[in-house]
């Protein structure tokens, strides 16, 4: 009866010790809940961030729309630098003509008053 009852109070031990591994446990697992609860406020207030100032659809319709109206902006454009390219090169060619016909007429004209004065 004896060896009964020592095994008996050696499973209570045993329990014992397992019990308080148990609620040490416990607590971890409930100081991590607790943890897990802030985090998950936090998500779920950042959530509501992003849903309330974050593109929607439309907003990206408009965006759309905005990136349309800039391309046919930078188009015009395209088309303005090229007629600007076209001015430019006239202006030059008419420069050169200018300065050529102003060389040539410094060259002839002095000869030419010669002749005509006795």
């Amino acid at each position: 009866m004896k060896t009964r009852l020592e095994k008996l109070e050696n499973n209570v031990q045993i329990i014992q010790t397992d019990l308080a591994v148990v609620k040490t446990d416990l607590a971890v697992v409930k100081t991590d809940l607790a943890v897990v609860k802030t985090d998950l406020a936090v998500v779920i207030s950042d959530l509501a961030v992003v849903k309330t100032s974050y593109a929607t659809k439309d907003d990206i319709s408009a965006l759309k729309d905005d990136i349309c109206a800039i391309k046919v902006d930078i188009s015009a454009l395209k088309d303005d630098s090229c007629a600007i390219k076209v001015d430019i090169s006239d202006a030059k060619t008419r420069i050169i003509l200018w300065v050529v016909s102003a060389v040539f007429l410094a060259q002839l004209l002095p000869p030419f008053i010669r002749t005509l004065t006795p």
